[in-house]
């Protein structure tokens, strides 16, 4: 393995270490076996949706909704910055159609500068975007790059 690529891996080896460390004493994490980000009634929910607050109140019965904006976004702040490696988008039990086909993922720890982290397919009824390396982050974008035929439906985001 050349020396660059073992200096580039130490390196984001180092990174994800000292994020996990500012994470546990930030407070994000109760103790090291929780894996819950920040509590859900300190998310604040924007963007093109209907109801947005729906897609983070607990019940799976109730979903915000993009509506006719085939090409909807909704941004999540954490309320502060938390790690992360995996979202998952549960569109509901009655919209197993309203799904978007293909799902762009930017991150930001401050709210200015953002990361593309991750661009995946939709699927049925819950998707499933598994981050390639843990995140820290407390602003989250999940946006729509495709036009879809229906409206895109969350019933409840869950990120672990």
């Amino acid at each position: 393995m050349p020396s660059g690529v073992r200096i580039r891996m130490w390196t984001r080896l180092g990174m994800t270490l000292i994020a996990a460390t500012v994470v546990f004493l930030g407070g994000c994490a109760t103790n090291i076996v929780d894996s819950t980000v920040s509590n859900k009634g300190n998310w604040r929910l924007s963007g093109d949706f209907r109801d947005v607050a729906r897609a983070a109140d607990g019940d799976i019965g109730t979903a915000a909704s993009s509506g006719d904006n085939s090409t909807a976004s909704i941004m999540i702040d954490l309320g502060k910055p938390c790690m992360f490696n995996t979202i998952i988008l549960d569109h509901g039990p009655d919209h197993e159609r309203n799904f978007p086909n293909r799902i762009s993922v930017v991150t930001s720890y401050d709210g200015r500068s953002w990361n593309n982290v991750y661009v995946v397919q939709g699927t049925r009824r819950i998707t499933y975007i598994p981050l390639l390396t843990p995140t820290l982050a407390r602003y989250i974008r999940l946006q729509t790059l495709v036009k879809n035929d229906e409206p895109w439906t969350i019933a409840e985001i869950y990120l672990q």
